[in-house]
C-alpha cells in the first residue's frame, strides 16, 4: 500500500516534534549542570561526620586544593568511620554503608565546585572543598537511605540499623 500525502506529512510533523523535544531535553541537562554557586549552610560547628578514605589524585584540581586546616583534619579524624567524600564527578566515596540508628556522619565535598548532596529526602548544600556534618536519625527501622549527588541520584546508600 503506497503512502499518502497526508501520511507523509504527519510523519514529518512527528519527526519535527521529537526532534525539539530532544532539543529541549538537552537544554535543560546542559542548563542544570551549570548550576550557581551553593552556599555552605552551616559551619564547622554544626556540619555532619562519615567514612574517611582517603582519594589521592594528580589532576589539576587536586594540585589547586586549599590545605586543609586543622578543624578539618581534626574532624577527619574524629569521622574517621563516618564520612563521605564527593569527589568532582559526583561519586560517594564509600557508596554503601551502615550504621546504627542515629549517626552523625560528615558529608565532605572534594571538588572545586560546589555541590548538592541528598540523603533520603534531606537536602545539603557544600561549598567547594566543604563539609557538613549531619545526624541521621530514621525511623522504622531498619531503613536504606539512597545518596544523591547533583543530578546524580543513587551514587550510594546507607542502611541505617537498630
Amino acid at each position: 500500500m503506497p503512502i499518502t500525502k497526508k501520511q507523509k506529512e504527519q510523519g514529518a510533523w512527528i519527526a519535527g516534534t521529537v526532534v525539539v523535544v530532544i532539543i529541549i531535553v538537552l537544554i535543560v541537562v546542559s542548563v542544570r549542570h551549570q548550576s550557581p554557586p551553593v552556599e555552605n549552610p552551616g559551619s564547622a560547628s554544626n556540619q555532619a561526620s562519615s567514612t574517611v578514605q582517603a582519594v589521592a589524585s594528580t589532576s589539576p584540581e587536586a594540585a589547586n586544593a586549599p590545605k586543609p586546616s586543622t578543624k578539618y583534619t581534626q574532624l577527619v579524624a574524629e569521622y574517621v568511620n563516618r564520612r563521605i567524600q564527593f569527589d568532582p564527578t559526583c561519586r560517594a566515596i564509600p557508596n554503601n554503608l551502615t550504621y546504627k540508628n542515629p549517626v552523625t556522619l560528615m558529608l565532605d565535598n572534594r571538588s572545586p565546585k560546589p555541590a548538592k548532596v541528598s540523603i533520603g529526602s534531606r537536602k545539603y548544600n557544600l561549598a567547594a572543598w566543604g563539609y557538613y556534618i549531619t545526624t541521621i536519625n530514621d525511623s522504622p527501622l531498619p531503613q536504606t537511605e539512597w545518596v544523591g549527588c547533583g543530578i546524580l541520584d543513587n551514587v550510594g546508600q546507607i542502611l541505617m540499623e537498630k
